[in-house]
């Protein structure tokens, strides 16, 4: 709830401020901050406390449901943002915003009251251990998983130079790109919770990341507008559906007390990823080219998923290993 508050009423003197006295760099890069420490606080906070009220059974379900619901207010806002940018300045776009978000205070309210802690359950497919031992490693499986999302982030620096550079797009071209992606993450919200039920959760995650992978490598290859949107299509299915297999595994074998220390961990590898990729992009965007760039990001996401199957396997032998000896020492 503090997070939150705090939110709104930065969003809301930003506002006043770029009223008042027009100082709009110094507020975009304050308020840049101030969304990313939002949504990284969000983020672990939402997913202890679903980890604390959704049962190990239900969590694909619900990490499908919450992928439509979370899609829609990128699809409102890109909806949005197109109409009130010609009609209306900045400065009253955030004071909008920041209003926006005092109402949500009251379904947290109620939402606190609600904890039903139940114990997470180990997958029998998921292959990962959160073993004293294990722990660090599991983290390091999650965040290679987790290689699509920092693309997608890290992405957002790339795909508006691709638009205006090789597509000769527009702002409006970038919103219908968004709405695209939007739309095909809720369809992943859909399909993703049935596939994870047929394939377990990591077969789903790997089947997902290559799907954005396909979509990262060939992009920059056809640069026409439609057959972008086609692939923008690939990455908001992608990325999306790993997302909800990823966070499917994790409440599944992650307990409860742990899981906000363990998104932490995640989390802080992740930035550090988007961190390195755009200072690469930045040092080599005028000597390669933005599309050589985003070809570098797939085959990244790639080697990422190689890597991550690779560990998953790595500690099913540890595992398996130490069961057995557990096994005979028992047996003697």
């Amino acid at each position: 709830m503090i997070n939150q508050a705090v939110f709104s009423i930065s969003t809301l003197a930003a506002g006043f401020e770029i009223i008042l006295r027009g100082h709009y760099e110094v507020i975009l890069l304050m308020m840049l901050l101030i969304i990313e420490i939002y949504y990284t606080v969000s983020y672990q906070v939402y997913a202890s406390m679903a980890q604390s009220m959704i049962g190990s059974k239900d969590a694909g379900n619900y990490n499908g449901l919450s992928e439509v619901l979370g899609q829609t207010p990128v699809i409102m806002g890109a909806l949005l943002s197109t109409i009130l940018w010609n009609v209306v300045p900045l400065s009253y776009i955030l004071l909008a915003s920041g209003a926006a978000g005092v109402p949500l205070l009251l379904p947290l309210a109620y939402v606190r009251n609600v904890c039903l802690q139940f114990p997470a359950r180990s997958s029998p497919s998921a292959g990962i251990s959160t073993g004293r031992k294990m722990r660090w490693s599991t983290v390091l499986f999650i965040f290679l998983f987790n290689m699509p999302y920092v693309a997608v982030v890290s992405g957002n620096y790339l795909k508006p130079i691709f638009i205006a550079q090789l597509l000769n797009g527009t702002p409006g071209t970038l919103a219908e790109s968004e709405i695209i992606y939007a739309l095909s993450a809720v369809a992943a919200g859909i399909l993703a919770p049935l596939l994870i039920k047929k394939m377990g959760e990591f077969k789903s995650a790997m089947m997902f990341s290559l799907i954005y992978v396909a979509g990262s490598i060939l992009m920059p290859m056809f640069p026409i507008i439609a057959i972008f949107f086609l692939f923008q299509v690939s990455h908001g299915t992608g990325n999306a559906g790993n997302r909800i297999s990823r966070n499917t595994l994790v409440m599944r074998n992650v307990p409860a007390e742990e899981i906000g220390r363990f998104i932490g961990n995640v989390h802080i590898l992740a930035v550090i990823a988007r961190i390195s990729l755009l200072v690469l992009y930045i040092l080599t965007i005028e000597l390669i080219g933005v599309r050589m760039l985003m070809i570098i990001t797939g085959s990244m996401v790639l080697i990422a998923v190689i890597a991550g199957t690779a560990l998953r396997r790595s500690s099913i032998i540890q595992a398996e290993n130490l069961r057995l000896l557990e096994k005979g020492l028992s047996v003697q």
